[in-house]
This record gives C-alpha cells, sequence and structure tokens, in this order.
C-alpha cells in the first residue's frame, strides 16, 4: 500500500498545542479515505515555530519532510492547509517544485488542494499570496499595538534580569499591559556586576567569579541537560 506524509505546525500567536492533534486526526482521516496508509516516521510536526522565513531554519519537523520527499519515501503529503507548510511565498513555489519535480501528490485538506487535479498550481500560488498577506497583516497589527502600549507607559519587552514583569489587570479580571518591578534578589547580582566592572574589572573575568559563586545566568541553556553559566558577553 503507498505511503502518506502528515506534517502539522502551529505558531503561539494563532494557535494552540493541542491543534497538533487536531490537524494529524485530519490527516490520518483523509490518508485512509485516499487509500493511503501513514507510518508512524512519516509523521512530521514542528510546535510553537512561525511559519514566515524567520522561523524556516527552526523547523526541524519541516526540513525533515522535506528529505522524506526528496528520497521518495512517501507517495503522497497530507497537510490541513497549505499555511502549515509555508507563509512565506518564495517557500511556497520551492515546496511546489520540489513536488513537481519528485511527482509526490500533495493534498491539503481545507484547501482543497491536489496535485493530481489540474489547476492546482495555480490555487497554491492564490493560497500562498493570501498566507504571506496574513503574515504582513498581523506583523503591522502587533506592532501598532506594541506602540500604543508603549504611549500607555506599559513594557512591550521581556524584562531584563534584576527586574520582573508584572501585569495590571482591570476591575474584571482583564489584562491591561506590564510594569517592570525590582526583583531585589537578582538586583543585587546587578549591582554586584556594576561596581565589579567600575573597579575595572573585565567582562570575562566577572563571568568567571559569578560562575564560582554559582549564580545562575538569566538564561538557562539551549541543550537540555547542559550547565549553565554566564558568558562575556551575557555581562
Amino acid at each position: 500500500m503507498q505511503k502518506a506524509a502528515l506534517y502539522a505546525r502551529y505558531s503561539t500567536d494563532e494557535q494552540r498545542a493541542t491543534s497538533l492533534d487536531d490537524q494529524l486526526r485530519r490527516g490520518k482521516e483523509r490518508a485512509k479515505s485516499e487509500g493511503y496508509v501513514v507510518p508512524k516516521a512519516l509523521v512530521f510536526t514542528d510546535a510553537a515555530i512561525s511559519g514566515s522565513e524567520k522561523g524556516l531554519g527552526r523547523r526541524e519537523g519541516y526540513r525533515a519532510l522535506l528529505a522524506a520527499i526528496e528520497n521518495r519515501q512517501c507517495q503522497a503529503v497530507i497537510v490541513t492547509e497549505l499555511s502549515r507548510l509555508a507563509r512565506d511565498m518564495s517557500e511556497t513555489l520551492n515546496f511546489k517544485k520540489l513536488i513537481r519535480r519528485t511527482g509526490v501528490r500533495l493534498l491539503t485538506i481545507a484547501d482543497g488542494i491536489d496535485s493530481n487535479r489540474k489547476g492546482w498550481s495555480l490555487i497554491i500560488g492564490f493560497s500562498g499570496v493570501m498566507a504571506e498577506h496574513v503574515v504582513e497583516e498581523t506583523r503591522d497589527r502587533v506592532i501598532a499595538g506594541m506602540l500604543g502600549q508603549h504611549g500607555r507607559g506599559y513594557q512591550i519587552a521581556q524584562a531584563p534580569f534584576g527586574y520582573r514583569a508584572v501585569n495590571e489587570l482591570d476591575a474584571c479580571g482583564e489584562f491591561i499591559g506590564t510594569h517592570w518591578k525590582i526583583d531585589e534578589g537578582k538586583a543585587t547580582i546587578v549591582r554586584e556586576i556594576y561596581a565589579m566592572r567600575l573597579q575595572a574589572m573585565s567582562y570575562a573575568r566577572i563571568a568567571r567569579a559569578l560562575n564560582d559563586r554559582g549564580i545562575l545566568p538569566p538564561r538557562a541553556p539551549r541543550k537540555k541537560g547542559a550547565r549553565p553559566y554566564w558568558r562575556p558577553a551575557t555581562i
């Protein structure tokens, strides 16, 4: 029996983690109706990552899907909609070229795209343009909202080391904005860093002193299980 690969993705600005389960469930239902089997090795996901160009490098599931298509490990690819694959027009076109070159069938549930039917390329073009437009529209809306919050005296960025974010709510418990408050525990460390710098200590020496004392840095290590430590650039 022919094999189908499934791909699901959600981004935190628009969906929740349960969206992956919903997308995969619909994909498996479509695969069954089309006569495909879906091996576990051909189920690919990316969680909390944007489909825009800037998120492309972090989408390990998407890159694995591309490799599976390139290596002809599947005869079809099923997604709920084209925007799950990409919201960037250039990447949408690259994916379309890959489908043309390999002959792997592309099926999208919501968009109604089927690369075995005539006109599928035109539908991808329209869908790609709309997906990219949504990204631009969302970005403009987010920027406008951030500027509005800043103008009202609220913070719009993550609280730096030495501060903590405090959300302000209205009488109904609805979120209004965020203020930064000094975190006295961490503020003490910040003051020590300034004091060491005033003594002409280098950034590397300050970092070493903090590491020797076992003081945790602002960010956790990227690799799971790795030991967190201060770097000169952190200082």
